[in-house]
C-alpha cells in the first residue's frame, strides 16, 4: 500500500509529508458534525446551531478538551430542490445561511477559536456561481440529473479564498460517487474529470475527498 501510494505522489508531483504539514485535521483534535453525530442535523434543545456550537466549545473548555478545528457537515449551506438521483439538493450556495448562524461565520470562529473542516457536496445545476445562472464562472450542467460542475480555475480560487476568512482550514469535498455516477459529462471526457480535481487541489487549503472511488486517486 505504501509503495502503491509512493507511486501516486511521485506521478502528482507530491510530497508524503506535505500533507500532514498543511492539514490541521490529520495533527490535532477536532469536533465533528458529521454524519452519525449527535448534532448532525439536529441542535441543542431550543437552540441554534449557532448556540449549539457555542456550547460544544463551552463544554470543551471546561473539560480542557483541546479542539483546534470542528467538522460542519452539510447543514449549514444553500442547496436545492432534492429530485430522483439527488437526495438533499445540490448546492447552490456555499455559504452561510443565517438562520443557522445568525452573526455569520466569522463570528462563530472568532467566538471558538476553531478552525472549520468545512463539508461540500455536488453542485446543483441551479447555482447562482453558474454564469448561465447569472454568477461569474464557467460550469457544465446537467439538466436531467440536476447536476453541474465547475470549469472554471478561478472559481476555486475565489471559493476557498473567501471561505478562509471565515475559518476555512480543510475543504472537504463530500459525494464524489453521486457526481461520478449521476453526473454524465465525468463518464464522456477523458480529461474533464482530472482537471476538475486538478483545480480543486490547486489552491493553500488542504482537500480531503470522501466517498470517493478508485477515478479519483489523481486528487
Amino acid at each position: 500500500m505504501l509503495a502503491w501510494g509512493s507511486l501516486l505522489l511521485a506521478r502528482g508531483g507530491k510530497v508524503r509529508a506535505a500533507a500532514w504539514e498543511r492539514d490541521l485535521t490529520l495533527r490535532t483534535l477536532g469536533y465533528s458534525t458529521d454524519n452519525g453525530a449527535y448534532y448532525y442535523y439536529n441542535t441543542a434543545p431550543n437552540a441554534s446551531y449557532e448556540q449549539t456550537m457555542l456550547r460544544v466549545a463551552e463544554y470543551a473548555a471546561a473539560a480542557r478538551l483541546p479542539y483546534r478545528y470542528w467538522l460542519a457537515d452539510s447543514w449549514w449551506y444553500y442547496k436545492g430542490t432534492p429530485a430522483r438521483g439527488r437526495p438533499g439538493g445540490g448546492v447552490t450556495n456555499w455559504t452561510a445561511r443565517p438562520d443557522v448562524f445568525p452573526r455569520g461565520f466569522e463570528a462563530l470562529t472568532a467566538a471558538t477559536g476553531w478552525r472549520v473542516q468545512g463539508h461540500n457536496r455536488y453542485w446543483d445545476a441551479t447555482t447562482g456561481y453558474a454564469r448561465a445562472n447569472g454568477g461569474r464562472y464557467s460550469f457544465l450542467r446537467d439538466r436531467g440529473s440536476g447536476y453541474a460542475l465547475p470549469v472554471d480555475a478561478a472559481f476555486w480560487g475565489d471559493l476557498l479564498r473567501n471561505a478562509s476568512r471565515w475559518g476555512l482550514a480543510v475543504y472537504e469535498q463530500d459525494w464524489l460517487d453521486y457526481e461520478l455516477d449521476h453526473f454524465a459529462p465525468l463518464t464522456q471526457s477523458a480529461s474533464l474529470g482530472g482537471d476538475w480535481l486538478a483545480q480543486m487541489a490547486a489552491g493553500k487549503q488542504p482537500v480531503q475527498p470522501v466517498n470517493s472511488v478508485s477515478s479519483h486517486l489523481k486528487l
